[in-house]
Order: C-alpha cells, then sequence, then structure tokens
C-alpha cells in the first residue's frame, strides 16, 4: 500500500497508518511502535502485543517421532499447545522434550490424555542477538575442545565434547523460534540467517558423531593428517564467524582461500595408505557442510 507524506510545520513530516491494521493490532494514541530500517524500507511494529499462537495436535502412537513434533512445534513459534496422548511412555517423551528444547516453554496442564504446555517468555531482541553470539562460540568451542582431546588422546573427555552438542541443540531452537515469531532482527535478509542457524546446528552434530566414532572404538588410529584437516576447519570456522558478525567481502576471500587449502590436505590424505573410509567421509562432511553454509553468507551479506 502507498500513503502520502503530510508537512506538518518546517521540520515534521508525518504519514498516517493504515485503519485496518490499528485496528487490528489494536493501536492507540500514546502506544510506542517499533520502527526498523532495511535497506530504504521502513518496517513499524508492535513488539510488545501478545501475539500468542495456538495449537492442538494428536501424537498418539506416533513412536519415536514425538520428539521431532514437539521440536517442530516450538520452533514454529507456538505458545499455547495442547498434546493429546494415549500412553504414560508418550507422556514420559513428551515431558523430557519439553525440558530439553529451551526456556520459557512449560508444562502447564495435564490429565490422562492431555498436556497443555504453554510460552511464558516473550522474546526480545537483545536476547537474539546475545544467544546468537552464544551460538556461534558453542559451535567453535566444540570444535577446539575434539581437536585438544584427540592431541592429547584423552578419549574418555570425548563424553564432554558429545554432551556440549545438547547447549547448541537449545541455542539453535531458540533463534528460529524468534525469527518464526516474525522478530524484527538487525539483518537485511533474515531467511539466509535462519537458514545459516539451521545448518550450523548439522555442523556441530557431525563434530558430535566424530566425537562418538573415537568414543565408541578407542582401538582407531587417530593419524596426525586428521588432526591437521580438523584443525583447518576449525580455522576455517573461525574466518566465517568473524564474516558473519562484521562482513567484509575481504573476509569471504579469506574463506575462499582457507577452503582451497582444505581441499588440498584432502587431497594429499587420499594418498596416505594408512586411512580409513570412515574417517576420511566423516570429516570431509564436515567440511562440505560448512563450505556449502558459506553461500547463505554471502547472499545474506553482499550489498
Amino acid at each position: 500500500m502507498k500513503r502520502k507524506i503530510v508537512r506538518h510545520g518546517p521540520s515534521s513530516l508525518t504519514i498516517s497508518l493504515p485503519m485496518k491494521w490499528i485496528k487490528k493490532h489494536n493501536i492507540k494514541a500514546g502506544d510506542e511502535l517499533d520502527i526498523r530500517e532495511i535497506n530504504s524500507f521502513l518496517t513499524i511494529g508492535n513488539q510488545n502485543q501478545n501475539n500468542d499462537k495456538s495449537i492442538l495436535i494428536d501424537v498418539s502412537n506416533i513412536g519415536k517421532s514425538i520428539n521431532r513434533v514437539i521440536g517442530s512445534i516450538y520452533r514454529a513459534g507456538y505458545d499455547n499447545v495442547k498434546i493429546k496422548y494415549s500412553n504414560p511412555e508418550e507422556f514420559d517423551e513428551i515431558q523430557d522434550e519439553v525440558e530439553k528444547i529451551s526456556k520459557g516453554f512449560e508444562i502447564f496442564k495435564y490429565s490422562s490424555s492431555e498436556i497443555q504446555i504453554k510460552s511464558i517468555y516473550q522474546p526480545n531482541i537483545e536476547d537474539f542477538n546475545n544467544v546468537l553470539q552464544r551460538y556461534f562460540y558453542a559451535i567453535k568451542n566444540i570444535g577446539v575442545d575434539l581437536l585438544d582431546t584427540l592431541k592429547k588422546k584423552n578419549l574418555d573427555f570425548l563424553k564432554t565434547v558429545i554432551l556440549q552438542d545438547r547447549a547448541i541443540d537449545r541455542h539453535s531452537n531458540f533463534l528460529r523460534r524468534i525469527l518464526n515469531k516474525g522478530l524484527q532482527i538487525e539483518f537485511d535478509r533474515p531467511y539466509c540467517i535462519y537458514y545459516i542457524i539451521e545448518q550450523l546446528e548439522i555442523f556441530a552434530d557431525l563434530y558430535k558423531e566424530f566425537a562418538k566414532l573415537y568414543y565408541s572404538n578407542r582401538e582407531k588410529k587417530i593419524l596426525n593428517d586428521y588432526l591437521i584437516i580438523i584443525e583447518q576447519i576449525n580455522e576455517l570456522f573461525d574466518i566465517f564467524l568473524k564474516a558473519f558478525f562484521n562482513f567484509t567481502f575481504d573476509k569471504s576471500k579469506a574463506l575462499f582461500n582457507k577452503e582451497k587449502e582444505i581441499y588440498s590436505t584432502f587431497e594429499k590424505l587420499k594418498k596416505n595408505p594408512n586411512i580409513d573410509v570412515e574417517t576420511y567421509s566423516q570429516l570431509y562432511l564436515i567440511f562440505r557442510c560448512l563450505f556449502e553454509i558459506k553461500c547463505a553468507l554471502l547472499t545474506g551479506f553482499l550489498k
């Protein structure tokens, strides 16, 4: 829609808000609205308004998929959730998943066949920015700790590396929930941010699976070439992290150069007669995952 600018006095310009929108969101004279600048656009919204979303869903007899359903409901931004279930095992599964998800999503009521879950937290941009920072540094830490543990051959500590993934999952769930609830974040292309957050969780999961590989099989050889690749991938992620929070095209060039270096290391590793296919494949998956996320970084930040 279009609105004409009206001059009020020598230095003020005003624009009227559409009455349909005002009534829909119960805007009154004296209310404060949030205004954000995105390129040549101004977005106007009422971040304090209660826009609770509700859903009723029946998870009876869907087995282990319950945890995925609960996670999806949370990430989708629902605030009032009623879940029907059919046995104590399903109740236990629902309760465990709610406790694991993130802050502010809690069971309020339950009966022998239904659970009511409510969100008791109202998101804000400051929390989003803080958790986003913690998310990136938690992923950085899992790579650093994995490398340090393998270098020292302290394989018992790999259990701690594996458990770090829980906090990463919580951060990822929280950030995607905020984006799906429509909070105006300080990024021009939020769909790219959503994709990056989602794919970085997969990146961290792959690190976790690599840690499990050596935690469950202590006889596997830890070749120095493996350590070199993990160190290079960690360096690549560090460049990615810095580019994400303070993007310049020169930093993206540094990503390209580091990727070439890692490709070269993989080519050399292929010729090592002592490598095992499982370890090589897992390392390559970790690298390729981060490689693909780089494209979203460029799409999201190039101007």
